[in-house]
């Protein structure tokens, strides 16, 4: 029962990295739109608008600037959780799962890529995944309490 909590806690923190990732990728599509429109208004004969021309770019231009500033924002974040990931990998005793979780998780292979990458079958990855999950979720809580420990000192 234990060992579900720690792999729950640790997928859960590792999938927010895949989805601040894709968040991020996005908001970048979103700003290459954005900056289309943008250039767009910029008096082309080929771009029939409603509004007046520089009404447009002002509101492309508000768009691009908000939206990258939430991408500034989930690319703090993102560093934040990354770094905090690499710090407790790091502290992983085994290499097969410390591997694991970096092929998974900041390569962003599936699992059967992971499989056919390391020659092994598909079941003993799953398998190892399941064990590096545990893994990082002891480690997690160890850094959890050395961080709670170091604050009351």
């Amino acid at each position: 029962m234990e060992q579900n909590v720690f792999k729950h806690e640790a997928r859960g923190f590792l999938r927010e990295l895949i989805k601040l990732n894709t968040r991020m990728e996005i908001n970048r599509i979103e700003q290459d739109s954005a900056e289309s429109r943008a250039q767009g208004c910029t008096g082309s004969n080929e771009v029939k608008v409603q509004t007046s021309g520089k009404d447009s770019m002002a509101l492309a231009v508000a768009e691009l600037m908000e939206l990258q500033t939430e991408y500034d924002e989930m690319y703090a974040e993102f560093l934040g959780r990354r770094t905090v990931a690499r710090e407790i990998i790091d502290k992983i005793e085994k290499p097969e799962h410390r591997s694991m979780l970096r092929l998974r998780y900041f390569a962003g292979l599936r699992l059967d890529a992971i499989a056919e990458q390391l020659h092994y079958s598909p079941q003993y990855v799953k398998h190892l995944h399941g064990r590096a999950l545990e893994a990082f979720g002891r480690a997690m809580l160890d850094n959890a309490l050395k961080d709670d420990t170091e604050c009351h000192l």
